[in-house]
């Protein structure tokens, strides 16, 4: 083969490939294209989704607006509100009157039992025959020295108790006033 053979087929073939090359080219631009589009159009739908979001916020911020009034509405029935609680109120007052009524009980036997139990003690040191150095008896100086003395004794509250109190406490009142504050 000869150079000037040889020059003729690298100048074919370098023409069938520059011809290739442009195709490729042309092929690549419509793909950017294409691309190009598929990228504005889905900015388009997202933004157009989005608007859409925004525009419908109105109405679902007005629902849950009027979701939460008519909860706040419903308790306020159902618990008698009107600043202060009616309701609310009225189960202190009862329950305030059946805790002091159940206080007023145990008091009661709390101190008969504390009184009881310093009446056996002084008994018990006055009949002690132990002199004190003074000629006077172990009672006798017990009881100087309690004299001035105060005894307190603690009140322990059963909770079920209490209870049975305050209920009985709102009955007595039921029943004194004829006025049905709660059923129990």
């Amino acid at each position: 083969m000869t150079l000037e053979a040889l020059e003729i087929r690298f100048q074919v073939s370098m023409g069938a490939a520059i011809a290739s090359l442009r195709a490729l080219a042309g092929e690549l631009r419509r793909v950017d294209s294409a691309a190009s589009g598929m990228y504005a159009s889905g900015l388009k739908l997202s933004g157009g989704l989005a608007a859409g979001i925004r525009a419908g916020r109105g109405a679902v911020v007005r629902a849950a607006d009027e979701v939460a009034e008519a909860a706040v509405a419903r308790i306020r029935k159902a618990l008698d509100i009107r600043s202060p609680s009616r309701v609310a109120r009225g189960l202190g007052e009862r329950f305030s009157e059946g805790f002091a009524l159940g206080v007023l009980d145990a008091s009661a036997r709390a101190a008969m039992g504390s009184g009881a139990l310093a009446l056996s003690a002084a008994d018990a040191l006055r009949a002690a025959p132990i002199p004190d150095g003074r000629g006077d008896g172990l009672s006798e100086a017990v009881e100087r020295a309690l004299s001035g003395m105060t005894v307190v004794s603690p009140i322990h509250v059963d909770g079920v108790k209490l209870g049975e109190a305050a209920i009985r406490g709102i009955n007595a009142v039921k029943r004194a006033t004829g006025r049905q504050m709660l059923d129990i």
